[in-house]
C-alpha cells in the first residue's frame, strides 16, 4: 500500500486535516517518498476509522500549538526524513547539537503521533498505565520529546506528581507549552537532563515511561541501568522499542524480540506484557510493561 492508497481511504469530508496533509506530502518532490509512505501507513492493520479519527483530532492540536498550516507542517517532515544520517556523527553531544536542538524537531515528533504508527504507540502505551492498579506518586517521562504520551498520562492520572526529561531543551519547552495548552500547569516537573545520568535518587518513581528513547542513544543498557536505579522495586517500565527499524535517527538498531527482551532482563526487569505489531518488510513495534526486580 501507498501513500496515495492511503489518501484514498481519507475522505476529504470526514478527515480534512490528514487527507490534505497527506497530500500536500505528496506535493513535494524533494521528500523521500518511500521513508514517508512506510511510516504513515504503517501497517495495513492501522487503517481503520479510529485511527483515522486520533490522527485528525492530533492534527488540528498540532496546528493550533505552532500556529502553522498543513503545508508548513508537510515541510517539517519533509526536513526530518531527509535530514542527515547521524551515524556519520562522531558523537552524541553532537547528534544533540546538530538535530534535536533544532526548530523542526519536536513539531516532527509530535507529527509522528499524527500518523496511524504513532497514535497506535500512544494508545497502547497509556492503556499500559491506566491499567496498573493502585496508588502511586511520581512518575516518569524519560525522553518526553513533545510531551505528546506525557501529557495525556496527567490528564488521566491527575493525582500524580509528574516528571520529564529530554536531552533537547528545544522538546522539553516544546512540551510545556502543549501542557500550557491542554492547561496542565500544576504538578509538573519539566526539565533538561541526559537520560543516561540524571539527578534524580535512587528508587524515586513508581512508573517510569519511555518511548522510542533507547535507540536514539548508541548505548540503551546505560539508560535502562539508570532507569532501573530510580525505580522503585516493583515498579513498572513501560517502553516502546522499534526492531528492525532502520533510519537516519537511530543510533542503535535492535534487530530481533529475543534481543531486545533480553536486554531488558539483563537490565534488571521482567516482561508483564508485550504488545507487537507489524509495521512494513520486515519492521515491528514492540511495546512492553517491564516490572523491576
Amino acid at each position: 500500500m501507498n501513500l496515495t492508497d492511503v489518501v484514498c481511504l481519507t475522505p476529504e469530508d470526514k478527515y480534512p486535516f490528514l487527507r490534505n496533509l497527506l497530500i500536500h506530502v505528496l506535493d513535494k518532490s524533494e521528500i523521500t517518498v518511500t521513508e514517508i509512505t512506510n511510516i504513515m501507513s504503517a501497517s495495513h492493520l492501522l487503517l481503520n476509522e479510529p485511527v483515522f479519527r486520533q490522527c485528525e483530532q492530533t492534527l488540528g492540536e498540532i496546528m493550533d500549538i505552532n500556529g502553522s498550516t498543513l503545508r508548513e507542517l508537510a515541510e517539517v517532515l519533509e526536513t526530518f526524513f531527509t535530514y542527515q544520517s547521524l551515524k556519520e556523527m562522531k558523537t552524541f553531544s553532537e547528534v544533540v547539537d546538530n538535530v534535536y536542538e533544532m526548530d523542526f524537531y519536536p513539531v516532527a515528533e509530535h507529527l509522528i503521533y499524527a500518523l496511524p504508527y504513532g497514535t497506535e504507540r500512544k494508545r497502547v502505551m497509556i492503556n499500559f498505565v491506566t491499567q496498573i492498579e493502585g496508588d502511586f506518586e511520581n512518575i516518569l517521562d524519560a525522553g518526553v520529546g513533545p510531551g505528546v504520551i506525557f501529557s495525556e498520562i496527567l490528564k488521566i492520572k491527575q493525582q500524580v506528581q509528574g516528571y520529564a526529561i529530554d536531552v533537547s531543551k528545544k522538546c522539553t519547552d516544546y512540551t510545556k507549552t502543549v501542557l500550557r495548552y491542554f492547561k496542565i500547569t500544576d504538578r509538573t516537573h519539566v526539565s533538561v537532563q541526559d537520560m543516561r545520568k540524571t539527578a534524580f535518587k535512587e528508587e524515586f518513581f513508581d512508573i517510569v515511561v519511555a518511548s522510542e528513547v533507547i535507540e536514539h542513544v548508541p548505548d540503551p543498557w546505560d539508560v535502562l541501568h539508570e532507569i532501573h536505579r530510580i525505580l522503585r522495586r516493583g515498579g513498572y517500565l513501560i517502553i516502546g522499542v522499534p526492531i528492525r527499524l532502520p533510519m537516519t535517527m537511530h543510533l542503535y538498531d535492535f534487530t530481533s524480540i529475543e534481543q531486545t527482551i533480553s536486554l531488558f532482563r539483563q537490565s534488571g526487569f521482567d516482561l508483564v506484557e508485550a504488545h507487537l505489531y507489524p509495521l512494513y518488510n520486515e519492521a515491528l513495534d514492540l511495546t512492553a510493561k517491564m516490572v523491576k526486580r
